[in-house]
């Protein structure tokens, strides 16, 4: 693990924008190392029942560690020994890719508000995608809480086998196999500009799973700037380009008008809701990526998936 051999989610740290004053606040009182040096230091080191409502509602598990925890969990996920010792059952990290041409890459964990089965709410999680090691048909997802007393607690679902879940990789080849979106795609992708995608939104929605994919077309050169140009959704069987968030989802889900609420799909979903706020939530997303504040752009992002994920009620 890049020669890390002792790591925990023990302290946190928050720092004053006005003055920089600097406090340590121990959130896991049974790590060792921490309630040593809270006593070594005990003018530096706090305890969290210290800390404001407001700031545990910002808390955020952290990603590197939950990098580590899901390379740990490829391996050690089995319970059977001669399984494990065998190797037989090893998951990957899925892969994904930036351009049309670009060589895969690990999948970075993301952010995401969505609604948890059984929960009665939506709520901020850090998800990361399992393939099969050597495939790129997606096995489980894994995740962890942030929200409230649920903050650091972990949740695995596996998907049935037999069927094939589409990963970020397996979804790209999706797109690049449907006839009308490649041709598309081939088109921009020419000499003096590139296709990029940008970062995949999976969004659970009752028994299936919403891909939602945005397209850049960017001109040759180091200091082009990438521009949002269309998106891809993808529910179920279809698959849909269009200019923007709102008329994919309106497409692909058979909305022709307010009162048609009809899904496009036998027993799928039935979608209500304001769709300009799904609009809205994307374009701010996008804007805020090009501008390079990933913290809007965040912001944005949990607030997209919480408007998907509420209009399948």
């Amino acid at each position: 693990m890049n020669g890390i051999n002792y790591i925990r989610n023990s302290v946190k740290v928050v720092i004053d924008a006005y003055n920089g004053d600097t406090n340590f606040y121990v959130v896991d009182e049974n790590d060792p190392i921490a309630v040593t040096y809270s006593k070594i230091f005990p003018e530096l080191f706090k305890s969290s029942k210290e800390l404001s409502k407001d700031l545990k509602d910002h808390f955020r598990y952290p990603e590197d560690l939950f990098t580590i925890q899901s390379n740990v969990l490829s391996k050690y996920h089995v319970s059977d020994p001669g399984v494990f010792y065998n190797g037989d059952d090893v998951w990957s990290i899925a892969e994904d890719k930036e351009k049309v041409e670009a060589e895969q890459k690990f999948n970075e964990a993301d952010y995401v508000t969505m609604k948890l089965p059984n929960e009665g709410k939506e709520e901020m999680v850090i998800l990361e995608y399992f393939n099969t090691k050597g495939r790129d048909n997606m096995v489980a997802m894994y995740g962890a809480r942030m929200d409230g007393e649920n903050y650091g607690k972990m949740f695995l679902y596996e998907f049935p086998t037999g069927g094939t879940v589409y990963s970020p990789m397996l979804f790209k080849q999706k797109i690049n196999q449907d006839p009308v979106i490649s041709k598309e795609i081939s088109l921009w992708d020419t000499k003096g500009s590139e296709v990029q995608f940008g970062d995949i939104l999976i969004v659970p929605i009752e028994n299936s799973l919403l891909y939602v994919e945005p397209l850049y077309l960017r001109a040759s050169g180091e200091k082009s700037i990438p521009e949002m140009r269309n998106v891809i959704v993808g529910y179920g069987d279809k698959l849909v380009l269009a200019p923007n968030i709102e008329t994919a989802l309106k497409n692909i889900f058979n909305i022709k008008d307010e009162g048609n609420n009809k899904p496009n799909v036998p027993g799928g979903p039935v979608i209500t809701g304001d769709m300009s706020k799904v609009k809205e939530a994307y374009n701010k997303a996008i804007e805020a990526q090009k501008n390079g504040d990933w913290a809007k752009y965040g912001q944005y992002i949990n607030e997209l998936g919480n408007l998907i994920n509420s209009l399948s009620q």
